[in-house]
């Protein structure tokens, strides 16, 4: 099975998603990607993000940005969006399976604030990986 989780720039949410999911020993024969709708290529990951997740024991040193395009969205078998249904694109938005987390945007906050947003996000992927299991 493969799992795509969507945020707005793929810089923080479903970095952190794919990264957690991916490491997960519950995760088996299941696989995640990320991917964001407004991704600037070429811009580096949050720093910020780089820190929260090394703490956690996990690095997203070299980490690339992906778009969310068609092909990508194709070849998921479930879309997990940290973005509202109406501000996805119709492509995702008519995606058979897909599933919304709300979880606040960590952008332009503080440090703690994207702990917390980190730990959010570890919580809801390690359920979400029992439930598939």
């Amino acid at each position: 099975m493969n799992i795509l989780f969507i945020c707005n720039g793929n810089v923080a949410r479903s970095q952190e998603a794919e990264l957690f999911f991916n490491s997960s020993k519950l995760a088996g024969t299941m696989h995640a990607t990320s991917a964001g709708i407004n991704v600037r290529i070429g811009k580096p990951i949050d720093p910020i993000v780089i820190q929260v997740m090394a703490e956690a024991g996990h690095t997203l040193e070299g980490a690339k940005r992906k778009f969310a395009d068609k092909r990508r969205v194709d070849a998921a078998d479930l879309i997990v969006s940290f973005v509202p249904k109406d501000k996805l694109p119709a492509h995702i938005q008519s995606h058979q399976k897909i599933g919304f987390w709300q979880v606040d945007d960590p952008r332009h906050q503080s440090l703690e604030f994207h702990r917390c947003v980190r730990d959010q996000i570890k919580e809801r992927v390690d359920t979400l990986a029992n439930e598939l299991r």
